[in-house]
């Protein structure tokens, strides 16, 4: 539903309207809630005795009281009672323009708590300049008596609203747990909103009117998992049993942010090589990376004296294995060899053949 724009008013009427608010706080407003402040009605779970107590039924009569008194002529109020349950008031307020606007507050108070500074206390209300002090005047007692005023003051203004509903319970502070079941009491009478305003929030400052468009939710429930009849010893069903506490974490983990859905399809792992069709290893090759090709190779028995070293290279005398396999020496000579053995490099020298020198070496 869509509301249509409404002239502003003038600026006499809004000062006129303004006064009339001010006087109707002070005379009417205040000293009703000051009484209501008083009332130690804390809400069912800070008290579990609060039927036989009696002081919820006292905030119900100040509310109710205040409701018959500047109501609307043509308003209905609705007194919720269900056995074991914490009552209700509800306000129906028809109206001249379409829709229904639900609004909402709440009698229930805090418990009392500790901090207040000397002179002050929960059910003691003292009002020091604009502010009155007390357990339960601004949460959320007030909502009542703002409600009203506003309805005062539109009627006042000679301006149509739509329908109004004001819903007020005795169970918030406890987490509501009575207010489903009047909603479906009341479900005919409540209707369709089309707008619902929760008089229960906060405000920065008083020089404006402040409006709260979300709030943290909150859901309570047991959530319990079992996956045994009896008792068993952790010997005999340890990893057979899965745990109860990995269950409830796997249900618990995806509630905050619930996993993204898949991107796209595994693909399906490849098959295996079959090994009749794996290519064959290279053999290795024969050939030395720091040998030049074709270059010849003594055998190290022939050249043991090179260099004056005992075996080694003529000015270093370092001794390099050779790799097993056939060796080739001098043109039309082979050396088969068994095992690792030293090779001896030497200087290249040469003579006319392009062999190298080897000192010592006789022909």
């Amino acid at each position: 539903m869509v509301f249509a724009p409404v002239a502003r008013p003038t600026i006499a009427a809004m000062t006129d309207t303004r006064e009339f608010l001010d006087r109707f706080w002070e005379d009417e407003i205040l000293p009703s809630l000051t009484d209501y402040v008083a009332v130690p009605n804390v809400s069912v779970l800070f008290d579990p005795d609060w039927d036989a107590n009696g002081h919820m039924e006292d905030a119900l009569q100040m509310g109710k009281a205040f409701m018959e008194k500047h109501a609307p002529n043509d308003a209905t109020l609705h007194v919720g009672r269900i056995p074991g349950r914490t009552p209700l008031l509800l306000l129906d307020c028809p109206g001249e323009a379409d829709g229904t606007i639900l609004m909402y507050g709440h009698l229930d108070k805090q418990p009392e708590m500790v901090g207040w500074r000397e002179g002050l206390g929960p059910w003691s209300p003292v009002r020091e300049g604009d502010k009155l002090y007390g357990r339960g005047g601004a949460d959320d007692g007030y909502a009542l008596y703002c409600a009203l005023a506003a309805l005062k003051a539109v009627a006042r203004e000679g301006k149509k609203r739509a329908r109004v509903v004001l819903l007020v319970e005795f169970s918030e502070e406890s987490g509501s747990p009575d207010l489903p079941a009047y909603m479906e009491t009341f479900a005919d009478v409540i209707g369709s909103p089309d707008l619902v305003i929760c008089l229960d929030s906060g405000a920065g400052n008083y020089d404006q009117l402040w409006s709260t468009t979300s709030l943290r939710g909150m859901v309570g429930g047991t959530l319990k998992a079992e996956v045994l009849t009896e008792g068993v010893h952790s010997g005999d069903a340890g990893g057979v049993v899965p745990p109860p506490f990995l269950i409830l974490r796997k249900l618990l983990d995806p509630l905050p942010e619930p996993p993204p859905p898949p991107t796209h399809t595994p693909a399906a792992p490849p098959p295996l090589p079959d090994p009749a069709e794996a290519p064959r290893p290279a053999r290795r090759s024969r050939h030395r990376p720091d040998h030049p090709r074709g270059a010849p190779r003594r055998h190290p028995r022939r050249a043991g004296r090179a260099g004056g070293g005992r075996g080694g290279d003529p000015g270093s005398g370092h001794l390099h294995p050779l790799p097993l396999g056939r060796e080739h020496g001098e043109a039309g000579h082979s050396h088969e060899r068994t095992r690792s053995e030293p090779h001896l490099a030497s200087e290249p020298g040469g003579d006319r053949s392009g062999r190298p020198a080897f000192a010592g070496e006789g022909r």
